[in-house]
């Protein structure tokens, strides 16, 4: 019974500032929503481009200092996946 009565008083002393704020969470739930569908569809597309990349080696003299680091990553594109 409170909240009923506190409800309608909110709606007849507030009603535009009510209206606002629940534009306001709308847009925040849509915007949220959308960011959501783009980062799964990105991420999709981009494990489907990378799965079907041609494998390529490192070429020599790359930015890979360590001599252990550039041999393993010269076998891992040598070798195509599984």
């Amino acid at each position: 019974m409170l909240i009923t009565t506190w409800l309608t008083g909110l709606l007849r002393h507030r009603s535009v500032r009510l209206t606002g704020s629940v534009i306001g969470v709308a847009m925040t739930v849509a915007v949220l929503g959308s960011l959501g569908t783009f980062f799964a569809a990105s991420k999709a597309q981009m494990t489907k481009q990378a799965a079907a990349a041609p494998t390529r080696p490192v070429p020599a003299g790359s930015s890979l200092a360590h001599p252990a680091l550039r041999r393993a990553c010269q076998s891992a594109t040598r070798t195509p996946p599984a």
